[in-house]
């Protein structure tokens, strides 16, 4: 950018909302959208927010894409969340789908299949085997509400689960 187009200096107030802002930064991992409802909170002006904004992302104290690739190694590594809650959480914060889809890409494949693994074995182990049917479905429910896919749920449950006559059965006739 040239100096003509060059944007003027923070005024004073935009400064002290600038160091907050790196402090807030600082703490942990942010998002562009959570650092605007901060500066705005901290009653700073839409064109202050921008500017200060602007100022962040020159300096790296927020990047959505770094944001995003922690969350989802996070919350993979300590919640055992799957794809569609994490991109369904991502999304809330206003983050680009080229974004979320890159930091989604970046999970460890081996982690995240691990933890559907043990969610499913752990699950099933819970439930009285005794209706296939029923057992298979509230793993189905558990594991979907942690943000697994239909495909990779069905895919681990046919790989934990010895179909027992009934449920061979049960299954002969869903599929019929």
């Amino acid at each position: 950018m040239d100096a003509a187009h060059k944007n003027p200096p923070l005024t004073e107030v935009e400064q002290s909302f600038l160091r907050r802002a790196e402090q807030y930064c600082s703490a942990e991992e942010r998002c562009l959208t959570a650092v605007r409802g901060k500066l705005v909170g901290w009653g700073a002006t839409e064109h202050s927010v921008n500017r200060i904004c602007v100022s962040l992302l020159e300096q790296g104290f927020v990047d959505d894409q770094r944001y995003a690739n922690m969350y989802c190694e996070s919350k993979v590594r300590t919640q055992g969340w799957g794809r569609i809650k994490i991109a369904y959480q991502l999304r809330t914060k206003s983050l680009h789908s080229a974004v979320i889809d890159k930091a989604l890409s970046n999970i460890d494949k081996e982690l995240y299949t691990n933890n559907l693994r043990k969610a499913a074995r752990d699950k099933w182990g819970e439930l009285p085997h005794d209706d296939y049917a029923r057992s298979r479905n509230k793993v189905i429910a558990h594991l979907s509400s942690r943000g697994y896919t239909l495909g990779e749920i069905m895919s681990e449950i046919d790989s934990i689960v010895e179909p027992s006559q009934e449920s061979q059965q049960w299954l002969a006739e869903v599929d019929a």
